[in-house]
């Protein structure tokens, strides 16, 4: 059977920083060894490796696409996020033709690394004002960049802080680190097929809060309707409170430590109860006796925990909610169908679209009928790479999903969260059902059944590797949730 060449490797959610990260090393007391190669990582790679290899040897290498939450800015500090993408980066690229992708790594930030976009732009806006002759009038700074690459001699914006860490290492002093935000595109010649990336925040409603509040207020404006109102509107609410905690010292460590107890069973109580305790505390002489001024409080407190922490990751009982699943229909069918059209309105607009996206940590495929497109819109989630719960989620797990040179889509399934103390389930390779078939994922399930087979099996010692770090992380949060 020929089988068409990969072209695209993603990966979302690695959280690469974070202690609950199964990429990051641990040592025997669940303390975070940022400059160590982790199990899981080391064999990951190995996994990536043997996929490749039928590819190896070629002058073209596939492209690795990173789609958000990367690096964890939020509940890390900037150094330790810092050091486990050098490891990371590291394990890629050793150089010369040990290295697994192109020199070129495109990341689409997402709601935890938003910050790295919001740098990148800002110096791309510091670049373009030099072009700009004194007396003439200054345009506005970008929020988005184009959805295709088009070759005008400027590229994507760079993260100077990656490729800073990039240049730090001899073997990897060529490496470019570009940025495509939040959106980005891949058309096949024929211009008939559409593989669109993102990382997915703005499919979820709490991401988008200053545009339902600027309803709100003003409800005779017209609600955003583009990427770029979308970005314009909420870029500081994402940036402030989900990309730049982690650099708020001991305050951003508090942070975290609350994250984990709300996650934690029946941690929101024990939170409202210590909130409750130390506001009557330090109101002083209360005006009702203690317990019921600390129960009232307690109460308000649980209620707007509740609240802020029911997001999608909290939803376990499908692989979206129903508000998640409506933002994600009204995502493609609006602003994506808008920016895709606009930009192909000198050309074909492809009449097949795929979507991937991670964000939510629970992996699936799909296939569905939406309003704007000709055919169904087949859908992928990447999948997460975190333990943030203490009790098994078997909805969560990771994912990576390859692309071709005909942009077929397939998942590589890599886990999904056992029962504590079970083994996770072998990768399996899985895609939706499709007219035609779907030659890449038949290629990949032969591929993995034949390596699965072989004596020496990296995909079973990344499931042996994955089942112990499942279990450590979820130990070492029961631990600091206490």
């Amino acid at each position: 059977m020929v089988v068409a060449t990969i072209t695209h490797l993603c990966l979302s959610d690695l959280h690469l920083g974070a202690e609950t990260s199964l990429l990051t090393q641990l040592d025997a007391n669940g303390q975070p060894l940022y400059g160590e190669l982790s199990p899981v990582l080391d064999t990951l790679i190995a996994c990536i490796r043997d996929l490749l290899a039928p590819q190896a040897g070629q002058p073209d290498k596939p492209t690795l696409v990173l789609a958000g939450d990367v690096l964890e800015l939020a509940l890390a500090h900037t150094h330790e996020a810092a050091m486990s993408f050098e490891r990371f980066l590291l394990a890629l690229f050793p150089g010369g033709e040990q290295d697994l992708f192109s020199r070129k790594v495109l990341l689409l930030p997402g709601n935890h690394d938003h910050h790295l976009w919001e740098a990148a732009r800002e110096q791309y806006y510091v670049d373009f004002l030099r072009t700009v002759p004194v007396g003439q009038p200054l345009g506005p700074a970008w929020s988005v960049t184009r959805l295709y690459a088009v070759d005008d001699g400027i590229g994507w914006p760079r993260s100077v802080l990656l490729e800073s860490l990039a240049r730090r290492h001899p073997c990897l002093a060529d490496l470019d680190v570009e940025l495509v935000y939040p959106n980005y595109g891949l058309v096949t010649p024929d211009r008939t097929r559409t593989v669109v990336i993102t990382h997915g925040h703005y499919v979820e409603p709490i991401y988008m809060a200053m545009s339902a509040l600027r309803t709100f207020l003003f409800p005779e404006q017209p609600a955003a309707a583009t990427i770029e109102d979308i970005q314009q509107e909420n870029f500081a609410w994402v940036d402030f409170f989900w990309s730049t905690m982690g650099r708020s010292g001991a305050a951003g460590d508090g942070v975290q430590r609350v994250y984990e107890m709300a996650a934690s069973p029946g941690g929101i109580d024990k939170l409202s109860e210590r909130v409750a305790k130390g506001v009557v505390k330090h109101w002083g002489r209360p005006m009702f006796p203690d317990a019921l001024e600390q129960f009232a409080i307690k109460s308000f407190v649980k209620t707007l925990f509740e609240s802020a922490f029911s997001h999608e990751r909290g939803h376990v009982m499908d692989p979206l909610s129903e508000a998640t699943a409506k933002g994600l229909d009204d995502y493609i069918t609006g602003p994506l169908n808008r920016q895709i059209r606009h930009e192909r309105r000198h050309d074909r607009v492809p009449e097949h679209l795929t979507v991937v996206f991670g964000h939510t940590h629970k992996p699936f495929e799909r296939r569905r009928a939406m309003r704007g497109f000709a055919h169904p819109v087949v859908v992928f989630n990447t999948g997460g790479w975190v333990v943030d719960k203490i009790t098994a989620e078997p909805l969560y797990g990771g994912a990576i999903v390859v692309v071709d040179e005909d942009l077929n889509c397939a998942s590589l399934r890599m886990y999904n969260e056992p029962e504590r103390g079970a083994r996770p389930q072998p990768v399996r390779v899985a895609a939706p059902e499709q007219a035609g078939g779907n030659p890449l994922a038949a290629a990949l399930a032969s591929r993995l059944a034949a390596s699965q087979a072989a004596a020496s099996n990296p995909w079973a010692r990344f499931t042996e590797a994955v089942g112990f770090a499942l279990e450590q992380r979820a130990w070492a949060l029961e631990r600091r949730s206490c």
